[in-house]
């Protein structure tokens, strides 16, 4: 029994020198086991080098095995675990079971438990105070200890509960990974394979409490036990002084393994220290020698020599310094006749890395192997799996249906998809009740023969659907007849054909990957089910709970890729990547945060709370400050790996276009080796250097492109753009990148035959399309020209609120002409009886009674009747103040009523009539005169506004005012028909500021105020006194006031009689203009902007038109503003814009 620790530099040789002595001892003691342990990943590249060394090429009486093999190892030959070993997955299982159960015991944790990825950090606390070996009574008295931190108190309580109900639950069925070195322990000392045997422990930086309990037994057993230890032949390694030095972590491991020797009494040999003043890896690179002897060791030597073994370059973000990795490796293959194999790439963030690793090497032809476990979680599979079980969940929620039928697991077409969609959305349908009733309501869009089309849709989802809905419905059943159902619905959608018809289709489309990710992934699947089955078989579960266990396995399980070749470049992580006889080594990402890691990364108990617990002499996995000294040593270990070159790069810029800074390691580099120049490949790749492969020259003809665009010449242009044209698999490509690249908006137009076609020589339209024309003429083709519309929903917009508020009004003034009463006598209390009714008649009979759907839109309801309430009070209120009475509600005006106004001639053949609807004409008639006054609802904050009249925005009041004065004209063809006013009603229940001092009335008189018409009214001051009697300064009702010589103020809205006719003219000039333009075919991009407002605000189709600012030839049609009294100057002279 003895102990020897094999001491040496990185890159020293212990690995060869220990492998090379076991060989020797192996071949001549045949008859003595000879046992290598390594770290899991190591143990292929392990056999491999004995195999290689070994001048017999077997490993003969040599084994290499991990801790856990070697469990499996002992346990075969002694027995002594005859209980399930419990994977990762397996734990995220039985955690969630057991956080379902215990849930309400759990203060804090309890919360977060539906959260993506929560049930995976606390089977990461479980797994380490297994692998620390905590026990329940040491937790409970870090309970006990910790009272005065409520907060870390918290926590523990409910990973005790947590901790305690995941061992009993495993108690005498499973073992968890790292139980088993426990088990192992007691069982060893029965093994014939390890007593007497040499054991050699190799590639650890350090070992946990468990492994030290299994080590100091196999101390006791073994005739002697070596292991390695990378250190500094230059330290005094009995020696252990602070923690930040780069061996702190290799004289832990030497001290510990020392003291548990001295403690069973087994003889410590003498170290072999390898002493050689260059290590054997770094003989020919003196560069790198240096850069091993030096860094993060104090002082700093410099290496003042040129040299070329050590370069740093920087890239503008991720992608491109990829690329310019990319290239380099091009390079060497090709110039410097290195294999693939001898190059490998590694980082501090290969989930960020990865992506771009694996499309870039694919581009540019470079056989790579990402070292990185996918996560399922976005497979198709997996998600159709997650879809289905949500839906079963929430009883066929809108969501959940289709987000199960758009998983691509189904044979049903997209378009299909989208029609049933379409339908759900405008009916409002959700649940199983109204999926299994025949739908038969129809809509514009949807005819007796379409509906037939859905229904047989509807059908034909529900019979595949149907017998695992039936299972599930019932709700708490066993684990096991839940997978089973799951499992034969799988079987009856034929899921396995269509992922091999996936994985064929990723294959032919050269996406290798991918297709070995849906190759394994049915089988991942039905492992997890079966693991479920074995873990969970017979316990009852609810339909949620049996997603969010299966929703935790699936978090847990990744799928491995096997590398492509052996002659492939490797793509790993600086921790867990096993490199051997590298070469070249790419060191990607050396920026802040990243290299070293960002060690702040949280977790169930905090960084904060980790340190206050080392008080307690309880030995969890290192601090964040920990971390922070370790991640150096493992920086000191992958920088020394490559024999012959290291690159250093980093980005400046995020992929999000954030500024990075370098690492302090890239600073610290050039302070090392001075005579480095840190190399910008952005310059290389955007040059004709850097065109290395057919995807890198397709980049830089990108670049090229867009610098001859901004006026650059750039060389050799002409010529790469000729080679790919020539080719055929590129010259559409080429084609495309060119149109791309000289890409400019131009004026658009349709013949006059097409806008013939579209809208005919008749014009029949509201005036609402004419503004929608002056807004945006491409907008007006998008909806008047190819009819798009937006697809209807089944919910209540600010649209149908003002829909219903008109309805309402119209019905309240039918009903009070019934009622016998007018505005002026009504009672209060009548008033809002009848409003209510109104309110209750009209809602019921709007869009398939949507308001009362949802609680929220019952509320609604209720907002719509105050509302109305207070619109009928100011309404009667503004009345009262005057002598108008309403004439008529709702006047229809159409090409029926032959007027003059609303049918204009554009031409001889082509013509414009105008439909629409005035919500209120009051009149006010004596004998020479009558009076009218247009008042139009609105639910939003519309304001009269001059300018936008002026440029045909804002015509509706204008036009509603020519036919209303029309209509009169032939009524009273005797009398002058004089325009008293256009106004605007805002329909709204005004908030004002409550004064101490104010009466009830006042109040009244400040909300009156705020509802006050906005608009246009006839400055005649008896015109004004027959809308407004009981003005004597500033009104109540009309937008005007009086100055004390009573004459019109200036923030008066108002306009003679004879301005009105010039206005009349003008609009009508307007119309014709829009007309003639429409008809012509103008469907130009081109929306307006006017101060902070756009046509693009509200616009439905910005997703259609690409009216884009950065692009050439967009851009704003910019209205130049002018004073109403400019306008007005304008209107008189006949001047448009």
């Amino acid at each position: 029994m003895s102990l020897q620790l094999l001491l040496g530099n990185s890159g020293a040789g212990k690995s060869y020198q220990l492998n090379q002595y076991l060989i020797e001892q192996s071949m001549a003691n045949p008859d003595m086991n000879y046992i290598i342990i390594v770290p899991e990943q190591f143990t292929l590249q392990t056999q491999k080098d004995i195999v290689t060394m070994h001048p017999r090429h077997g490993v003969m009486n040599i084994d290499i095995v991990s801790f856990q093999r070697l469990a499996y190892r002992i346990f075969d030959e002694v027995g002594g675990n005859n209980l399930t070993a419990l994977d990762d997955t397996g734990k995220n299982l039985i955690i969630r079971k057991v956080a379902s159960c215990e849930q309400a015991k759990l203060k804090v944790l309890g919360a977060n438990l539906k959260k993506l990825g929560y049930i995976s950090e606390i089977k990461s606390i479980i797994s380490e105070l297994t692998q620390y070996n905590v026990e329940l009574n040491q937790l409970e008295m870090l309970i006990e200890h910790t009272k005065n931190r409520p907060s870390l108190n918290y926590k523990l309580q409910d990973i005790y509960v947590l901790y305690k109900g995941f061992n009993e639950y495993l108690k005498n069925k499973f073992i968890t990974a790292e139980e088993l070195l426990i088990v192992l322990s007691k069982v060893v000392q029965q093994s014939d394979i390890i007593k007497n045997s040499v054991i050699a422990i190799d590639g650890f930086t350090g070992f946990t409490p468990v492994q030290f309990v299994l080590l100091k037994e196999l101390l006791k057993l073994s005739k002697k036990l070596i292991v390695t230890v990378t250190i500094d032949n230059r330290e005094e390694f009995r020696q252990i002084q602070n923690e930040h030095e780069l061996f702190f972590m290799s004289k832990k491991m030497i001290h510990a393994l020392q003291k548990i020797a001295k403690e069973g009494n087994t003889e410590i040999e003498d170290s072999m220290i390898i002493e050689d003043k260059i290590p054997y890896r770094h003989k020919q690179a003196a560069a790198l020698h240096a850069l091993e002897q030096n860094i993060f060791r104090y002082p700093v030597k410099s290496y003042q020599t040129k040299q070329d073994q050590i370069r740093i370059f920087t890239a503008k973000n991720p992608l491109m310094e990829v690329k310019a990795i990319a290239f380099e490796i091009l390079r060497l293959v090709r110039e410097e006749e290195y294999r693939y194999k001898e190059i490998a790439v590694v980082s501090g963030d290969i989930k960020a890395y990865s992506s771009y690793a694996a499309r870039v090497f694919e581009q540019y032809g470079i056989p790579a192997f990402i070292d990185d476990k996918r996560s399922i979680l976005m497979n198709c599979f997996v998600e159709f799996i997650r879809a289905t079980l949500k839906m079963l969940e929430e009883d066929f929620s809108y969501d959940s249906v289709f987000r199960y039928l758009r998983c691509d697991m189904l044979t049903m077409p997209k378009e299909e998809i989208d029609t049933l969609e379409n339908y759900c959305l405008a009916f409002g349908i959700r649940g199983m009740s109204k999926w299994k009733k025949k739908w038969i309501r129809t809509y514009d869009q949807i005819d007796e023969v379409k509906l037939e089309q859905i229904n047989a849709l509807r059908e034909k989802i529900l019979e595949n659907i149907l017998p695992l809905y039936e299972v599930f419905k019932n709700g708490d059943m066993c684990a096991k007849d839940m997978v089973k159902a799951l499992y034969e619905f799988i079987a009856l959608l034929n899921i396995q054909e269509k992922l091999d018809e996936l994985e064929k289709e990723f294959e032919k489309a050269g996406e290798l990957s991918q297709a070995k990710e849906y190759s394994q992934i049915y089988k991942i699947v039905l492992e997890l089910f079966d693991r479920v089955v074995e873990l969970l078989g017979e316990e009852k579960l609810s339909n949620k709970e049996f997603r969010e266990i299966l929703d935790a396995g699936f978090e847990e399980a990744k799928v491995g890729i096997i590398p492509p070749s052996i002659d492939r470049v490797v793509f790993g992580d600086i921790e867990r990547t096993r490199l051997d006889n590298v070469k070249i080594l790419f060191f990607a990402g050396v920026n802040e945060g990243i290299i070293p890691k960002n060690v702040n990364k949280g977790g169930i108990i905090s960084q904060i709370e980790r340190e206050a617990l080392l008080s307690y002499d309880v030995e969890l996995a290192p601090t964040s400050r920990q971390d922070a000294y370790t991640q150096k040593f493992y920086l000191y270990l992958n920088m020394t790996k490559p024999s012959e070159r290291l690159y250093l790069s980093y980005s400046k810029t995020n992929s999000q276009g954030g500024t990075l800074r370098a690492s302090y390691l890239i600073g610290s580099m050039t302070k090392m080796f001075p005579a480095i120049v840190i190399r910008d490949m952005d310059e290389v790749l955007n040059s004709m250097d850097g065109v290395v492969c057919t995807n890198s020259g397709l980049d830089y003809l990108t670049y090229c492109l867009r610098q001859l665009r901004l006026g650059n010449q750039i060389d050799g242009f002409i010529e790469l753009y000729h080679w790919y044209y020539k080719q055929k698999k590129y010259t559409n490509v080429i084609k495309s990148m060119a149109d791309a690249a000289y890409f400019a908006n131009h004026e658009s137009a349709v013949s006059k035959a097409v806008a013939k076609v579209l809208y005919g020589n008749v014009l029949e339209n509201s005036v609402t399309r004419l503004e929608k024309y002056a807004a945006c003429a491409f907008a007006h083709f998008l909806t008047y020209g190819l009819e798009l519309k937006e697809r209807r929903e089944y919910n209540f917009k600010a649209m149908d609120m003002g829909n219903i508020f008109h309805q309402v009004l119209e019905l309240f003034s039918k009903k009070l002409m019934k009622s016998g009463y007018d505005w002026s006598s009504i009672p209060e209390e009548e008033r809002d009886t009848l409003a209510d009714a109104c309110v209750e008649e009209c809602i019921v009979d709007y869009a398939n009674t949507v308001l009362y759907s949802t609680a929220r839109n019952e509320y609604v309801i209720d907002r719509i009747k105050r509302i109305v309430k207070r619109t009928l009070w100011a309404l009667q209120g503004q009345m009262i103040k005057g002598k108008f009475n309403p004439s008529s509600y709702e006047v229809s005006f159409s090409m029926a009523d032959n007027l003059e106004s609303v049918n204009i001639s554009l031409s001889n053949e082509e013509q414009i009539k105008l439909k629409g609807r005035i919500d209120r004409m009051d009149l006010y008639e004596d004998e020479k005169h009558v009076y009218v006054k247009i008042i139009d609802y609105k639910s939003g904050s519309t304001s009269f506004d001059m300018v936008a009249l002026y440029y045909g925005l804002q015509l509706q009041l204008v036009v509603y005012l020519n036919a209303a004065v029309e209509l009169e004209k032939k009524k009273n063809p005797n009398k002058d028909i004089v325009p008293a006013g256009i106004l605007y009603y805002n329909i709204n229940d005004p908030i004002v500021e409550r004064v101490e001092e104010d009466s009830e009335e006042k109040i009244r008189e400040r909300i009156l105020d705020k509802l006050k018409m906005n608009g246009l009214v006839n400055s005649d001051s008896n015109v004004i006194k027959l809308m407004d009697g009981d003005m004597s300064g500033k009104s109540s009702v009309l937008p005007v006031a009086f100055n004390k010589d009573g004459s019109l103020s200036k923030y008066s809205s108002a306009a003679s009689t004879d301005s009105f006719h010039a206005l009349s003219k003008f609009v009508d000039q307007k119309i014709k203009e829009i007309g003639a333009n429409i008809l012509d075919g103008n469907i130009e991009i081109a929306p307006y902007e006017s101060g902070n407002r756009t046509a693009c605000d509200y616009c439905t189709f910005k997703g259609i038109c690409g009216f884009d600012l950065k692009s050439p030839g967009y851009e704003f049609r910019r209205l130049k503003q002018f004073s109403d009294d400019e306008i007005w100057e304008k209107i008189g002279k006949g001047e448009g814009e």
